[in-house]
């Protein structure tokens, strides 16, 4: 499938959306509209690899896509997508975060689990001023990008309108 075209599958069957991007996706978790699907051989979206993605579905057609790239995306990434999806409608930056609770979680076999209850306010910044998350509002679809520095990583999420 062609980098750009992930917002063109939402809407369709989730049987459709497993063949055409040919994988098998599961639902192990609680929530019956969470499909996921990992691959062996990592995937390229605008040359960034990614190895997993997720699903929302509703009456077995998509109503969101994310994507996990392996890294943070950087300002070439960022050009390029603005290229296909045209400037961001949002670009929020973290201003202040009043941390509220933090627990460590942990089990014999070796689970590690360190949960942060946040409160957060967002600014509007730029590209270059470390953005939360990125915004692009489209005629059918939204665009999500997150940057989560925390963990080396970026989330993207394209998922339909809902009017």
């Amino acid at each position: 499938m062609k980098d750009s075209n992930f917002e063109k599958l939402l809407n369709k069957n989730v049987k459709n959306v497993s063949n055409i991007l040919n994988c098998k996706f599961k639902n192990n978790l609680l929530n019956p509209k969470f499909y996921y699907s990992e691959f062996e051989n990592e995937r390229s979206y605008f040359g960034y690899k990614y190895n997993f993605i997720s699903l929302t579905i509703n009456n077995n057609e998509i109503n969101s896509i994310t994507i996990n790239l392996n890294k943070l995306i950087n300002k070439d990434f960022f050009n390029s997508f603005i290229k296909v999806y045209g400037k961001p409608n949002e670009i929020r930056v973290l201003k202040k975060e009043n941390i509220i609770n933090t627990v460590n979680e942990k089990d014999n076999n070796s689970f590690n689990q360190k949960l942060k209850q946040s409160i957060i306010e967002t600014e509007e910044g730029s590209f270059d001023d470390k953005p939360l998350y990125i915004l692009w509002e489209k005629d059918h679809y939204i665009i999500k990008l997150f940057q989560r520095y925390d963990r080396g990583y970026s989330d993207i999420t394209f998922m339909k309108k809902i009017y």
